[in-house]
């Protein structure tokens, strides 16, 4: 009984159990939207090193879908200014508050003409 708990503390809990626990940290950070988060484990020859591989994997595509889509949401929005920008006429849009949310350049020289100084 005293061998299976030296066994278990001095080799279980630090080799198995907390790496497990390390992993599921990484995932559970990962899963909130953390891509940052660092993934231990990853240099392990055992199962829990190819646990923390392929977590390590998914991580890093995730980081790259990220990156894809802030890309295209940049060029999106270039391509949405150059629109706008060449509209004949002023343009606006207000949100629910009335907020101005976006404008070209014809209306905001419009609404610099008509505020009053």
């Amino acid at each position: 009984m005293v061998g299976a708990v030296v066994i278990a503390v001095l080799y279980v809990v630090p080799r198995v159990v907390r790496p497990i626990e390390n992993i599921t940290a990484a995932m559970s950070g990962l899963a909130a939207g953390d891509t940052s988060i660092d993934v231990p484990g990853r240099d392990r020859g055992d199962e829990i090193g190819r646990m923390a591989e392929a977590l390590g994997i998914f991580r890093d595509t995730a980081v790259e879908v990220q990156r894809s889509n802030l890309r295209e949401i940049r060029e999106g929005r270039g391509r949405l200014t150059v629109a706008i920008e060449s509209i004949s006429e002023a343009f606006s849009l207000y949100d629910g508050e009335d907020r101005l949310v976006v404008c070209n350049n014809k209306y905001r020289t419009l609404l610099i003409r008509l505020t009053p100084p």
